[in-house]
């Protein structure tokens, strides 16, 4: 699939609609950055692409994100917590992780400079009803989630330190933190 990428503020500029999603995706991509026709589209097909397991494996990462803003919501409100009054999405530990998919909103994609052109890195981005402020950002090595969580700008040269730094307990596409 190609796309036509254009000069923009701060990134090459481009959309697509996604089957696989729904909707339009904004591709973005830095523009001292040489990244080839064939690695965007390639990019793009993996996303397309996603089996049932990946998008299954996305949306229970967005789950344990959800119930740990949820949590933090809680804790902060005590008492006072609501669902409705915290404005959040009803989601618990028995929520089917594919109902995810109807609370998130991938609405960008951001491909970086490839160290290797046959490995899939690229960034996600979009919106979710839990965190409003923030949205989620999902960021794949070898076209594997390594990094969903809050949209941090990170992106798949930088995932160390959510992987195996601090920032791990912050990084929900790691299962069993």
């Amino acid at each position: 699939m190609k796309i036509e990428l254009v000069p923009g503020k701060y990134f090459r500029e481009g959309t697509y609609f996604s089957s696989r999603f729904g909707n339009e995706i904004e591709v973005s991509v830095e523009p001292d950055e040489t990244v080839s026709d064939a690695y965007i589209e390639h990019c793009i097909r993996t996303v397309e692409g996603f089996s049932d397991e990946m998008l299954d494996c996305i949306c229970a990462a967005a789950k344990r994100y959800c119930l740990a803003f949820i949590a933090l919501c809680k804790e902060a409100m005590g008492d006072d917590f609501s669902f409705e009054h915290a404005e959040l999405p009803f989601v618990t530990e028995e929520t089917p992780v594919r109902e995810m998919c109807g609370l998130m909103q991938i609405s960008g994609m951001i491909i970086s400079e490839p160290e290797d052109e046959n490995r899939m890195d690229f960034t996600l981005t979009g919106s979710c009803e839990w965190e409003i402020e923030h949205g989620i950002e999902i960021t794949f090595v070898d076209g594997k989630p390594v990094y969903l969580g809050t949209n941090d700008g990170v992106r798949p040269s930088d995932t160390d330190y959510y992987v195996t730094g601090e920032g791990r307990a912050w990084n929900y596409a790691i299962e069993g933190e």
